[in-house]
């Protein structure tokens, strides 16, 4: 999969949208190398999704916190289906993250102002 970079409002933005569904709803992530686990907007995740581990996070102005991550099956859009061994973290809003949690498993190459997406491994 090849992405270009996004010019949005005038500003490229450094990262494309990837389209993601789970169980028939669509949203769209955003890649970020800078985060470990990935984030998905809570509309999105089903209410049966079992709990995964507690994690601690940095959340917001770096105060720590424990939350629970949610056991769910991602689909991307031309790479497949991953399912986080630790789970996806949620949040409110309609955008979410794809963290290094599902980028070890692909590879990532960015020439020029695009991204190469290739799937590596099959995900559980």
């Amino acid at each position: 999969m090849e992405k270009q970079y996004e010019q949005i409002e005038g500003h490229v933005e450094s990262n494309p949208y990837l389209n993601c569904h789970i169980n028939g709803h669509h949203f769209k992530c955003r890649i970020d190398t800078g985060a470990d686990i990935s984030v998905i907007p809570e509309d999105v995740i089903p209410i049966e999704s079992s709990c995964g581990k507690r994690v601690t996070i940095n959340g917001h102005k770096g105060i720590p916190e424990k939350i629970w991550t949610k056991k769910v099956k991602i689909d991307i859009d031309e790479l497949g289906t991953f399912a986080p061994e630790r789970g996806v973290l949620s949040r409110k809003g309609i955008t979410g993250l794809i963290g290094m949690d599902i980028i070890r498993q692909c590879e990532l190459h960015m020439v020029g102002n695009v991204f190469i997406l290739n799937l590596l491994k099959e995900s559980k």
